[in-house]
């Protein structure tokens, strides 16, 4: 059942905004302006809500609240955005937060777990630092559990798909090149036929697709043109 549209007019910067919640996107339009910019963030763009402003926290006045989403830039590149909306009251913050949340929760299904695969030679050794960097935060923001593995030899992470327990997980991510991602996928594949009991070495046998999704953070020297994500789109 899908939820009513919450509107209301709150404050950004200390100017009136024309704030909309319905079942798919969050939208802001300035209130002065003749010609309104609307400002929008899809549900499933949506990282996380939060309590308070995204900075100068010591300044909060219990009646703010901050969404953090991602937005596509050119290139197919995501950037991290963050908005603070300030309430008349700590309760309209209250209702905001529940409404936002609850629509995110009812709406596609959302990693919990997810298994990572950095390369630390990936990017001439600046593959880890991408992670800790750029994507760890992003994962610690959005509240998702994660398990970080190292690779130290060829193979690590093919051998890694073939050996690991993935009960609870949701997905893999692989930091690093089209080596990295390349022993992530076919160690899968692989995992996948000898766990559902198929015989790779039949050539009439009928190969079955993993059900773990896979992402990746391009961190290598060679550009990974094709990617499956953890949502089915890119989100980091």
């Amino acid at each position: 059942m899908a939820l009513e549209t919450l509107s209301a007019v709150l404050e950004i910067d200390d100017q009136p905004y024309e704030v909309c919640l319905n079942s798919k996107v969050l939208t802001w339009d300035k209130v002065a302006l003749r010609h309104r910019s609307i400002n929008r963030a899809k549900l499933t763009e949506i990282v996380a809500i939060k309590a308070g402003p995204t900075d100068k926290p010591s300044q909060t006045n219990n009646r703010e609240f901050t969404v953090h989403s991602v937005k596509r830039k050119k290139g197919n590149k995501w950037r991290l955005h963050s908005e603070t909306f300030v309430c008349p009251d700590t309760a309209t913050r209250d209702k905001w937060i529940k409404r936002i949340q609850t629509s995110i929760e009812t709406g596609p299904v959302r990693p919990q777990r997810i298994f990572v695969i950095v390369n630390p030679y990936g990017g001439k050794g600046k593959a880890p630092k991408i992670y800790q960097k750029k994507v760890a935060p992003l994962f610690e923001l959005a509240g998702i559990i994660t398990e970080d593995i190292a690779t130290t030899h060829a193979n690590h992470a093919w051998q890694l798909m073939l050996d690991k327990d993935f009960n609870g997980v949701d997905g893999i991510v692989c930091v690093g090149g089209d080596g990295t991602f390349a022993e992530v996928v076919n160690g899968l594949i692989l995992r996948t036929q000898k766990d559902a009991g198929i015989n790779i070495n039949d050539q009439g046998s009928k190969l079955i697709p993993p059900k773990l999704k896979i992402g990746i953070i391009p961190a290598g020297i060679k550009l990974i043109h094709h990617t499956i994500s953890i949502y089915g789109h890119i989100t980091v």
